[in-house]
């Protein structure tokens, strides 16, 4: 019995010809797979491309997964990237979002370039400018005033995330969710 397991697993040949294979003639089972779980993990979407879903669940079959021949191979790789995209989800989960609300990118100019000294009137045109995407920002999320609240703690108290979250006494659901509308309202304020 054990022999007969032995033998249905695939060795590496077969593993590589398979991938081969699958270059070549792409499964759209795969790239179907890929974007269904992409959809479903929202924090691992941010973080990589279907094709990068892909081609890291080739990198584990070769390197360390053992595929039983009687799993077809397209089958078999959808399983790799669930269990790849869940691993890297629950990672995620537990650490911060590495989106920063605000960042000032006057201050990183200054930093990398020392002859860039601002007069009084561009620092001021540029206080202005900030203040009128904030009144922008905050009429395009008049309607949820969580989402208000979390970024008027941001902008004014300068506190992280989780601080905010824990002030506020909220689910992480509700709390991201909120979130979320804020990154889309200031992705909507940078294409204006």
């Amino acid at each position: 019995m054990n022999n007969d397991v032995l033998d249905e697993v695939a060795t590496k040949e077969e593993v590589r010809a398979a991938i081969e294979a699958e270059a070549k003639n792409p499964s759209p089972r795969i790239a179907a797979a890929s974007n269904w779980i992409l959809r479903r993990n929202p924090r691992l979407k941010v973080h990589m491309t279907p094709l990068q879903l892909i081609s890291m669940a080739y990198e584990a079959i070769l390197a360390e997964r053992n595929w039983n021949k009687r799993v077809k191979f397209p089958k078999y790789v959808v399983g790799v990237m669930r269990s790849l995209a869940y691993n890297d989800t629950r990672k995620l989960k537990n650490t911060l979002p590495q989106i920063v609300y605000g960042a000032d990118s006057q201050h990183n100019l200054a930093e990398n370039d020392d002859r860039a000294v601002a007069s009084p009137e561009d620092m001021m045109m540029e206080v202005q400018t900030a203040e009128i995407r904030i009144r922008k920002l905050k009429s395009l999320l008049n309607r949820d005033a969580l989402a208000l609240e979390i970024l008027g703690m941001l902008l004014e108290h300068g506190l992280t995330k989780a601080e905010i979250r824990s002030k506020l006494g909220i689910t992480d659901t509700k709390f991201w969710s909120a979130d979320r509308k804020i990154q889309r309202a200031i992705e909507k304020l940078g294409d204006e």
